[in-house]
């Protein structure tokens, strides 16, 4: 609707077309800072979540060396 107005499409709002155009440059600033941000979060989310696959397969490692010598231990083939 706000680019109706500043195109002056909407004749009824002529004289505030300018206060128009200065809000829609506003709200396009804050739409892409929005998308921006939003990007910026999804990959720092995703570089936590690789972070804790790796320490994940680190554990499991660990884990099965000890019950791999656990069980030699206990004399399982």
């Amino acid at each position: 609707m706000l680019e109706e107005i500043v195109k002056g499409r909407v004749a009824l709002c002529d004289g505030t077309r300018g206060h128009f155009r200065d809000v829609l440059d506003h709200l396009l600033r804050v739409d892409s800072q929005a998308d921006e941000h939003d990007e910026l979060l999804t990959s720092a989310l995703s570089a936590h979540l690789a972070l804790v696959g790796r320490d994940q397969n680190k554990v499991m490692v660990v884990a099965v060396i000890v019950v791999h010598r656990l069980l030699r231990k206990s004399g399982w083939p």
